[in-house]
């Protein structure tokens, strides 16, 4: 238990898909391991507070929520609690996670 704290996060994105996107969060899980990003899709059907914790527990640097439709989409950081809501084009352009 104590070395949990010390665990350096190992994978980008921990990718959830909302209700109803998850062909969306299929399609753009690829897209961002292309562009460098290590990312695993969530395949289990939970809520997104179960998926917030499991993303801390397994040291998933952000939590990649995917949104039905074309709506943005919205990294949290399962540590601090923050959220953005950004484009994919805006995404693929980050360098800092």
């Amino acid at each position: 238990r104590a070395l949990e704290g010390q665990v350096k996060p190992q994978t980008d994105l921990l990718v959830y898909a909302s209700k109803g996107a998850v062909l969306r969060a299929q399609k753009l899980t690829p897209q961002l391991r292309e562009a460098g990003f290590s990312a695993a899709r969530d395949m289990i059907d939970r809520s997104i507070d179960e998926a917030l914790a499991y993303a801390q527990l397994m040291n998933y640097r952000q939590l990649l929520v995917v949104p039905a439709g074309d709506a943005a989409l919205c990294l949290v950081d399962p540590i601090a609690k923050t959220e953005a809501f950004l484009t994919l084009e805006e995404l693929l352009q980050r360098k800092d996670l």
